[in-house]
């Protein structure tokens, strides 16, 4: 999961909607932004990488929601990121 860089008031202003033809959740996005990591690519460019717990805390949000249309590939990305974490590098 990348984010790239920008700023508050331009995300605002939209009301994202999913291929369902729904408000997408951006439940605890701000948090996930605000502790993601910076990354320059180039002099212009600067993407944002989540930390482990952001992502598993996205991963978490998508799972919920999309459960009620019975769909669990989010349950197993979180599941094969939490058995990554749980062994460790290498492992």
């Amino acid at each position: 999961m990348l984010a790239l860089e920008t700023p508050a008031s331009a995300s605002a202003s939209r009301t994202p909607t999913s291929a369902r033809d729904q408000p997408l959740s951006v439940w605890a996005f701000e948090e996930i932004f605000a502790s993601s990591l910076p990354l320059a690519l180039t002099g212009a460019l600067t993407i944002r990488i989540p930390t482990v717990a952001g992502n598993a805390t996205a991963k978490l949000g998508a799972w919920l929601d999309r459960s009620e249309w019975h769909e669990s590939k989010d349950a197993a990305g979180l599941a094969l990121q939490l058995r990554g974490v749980w062994n460790g590098p290498g492992n």
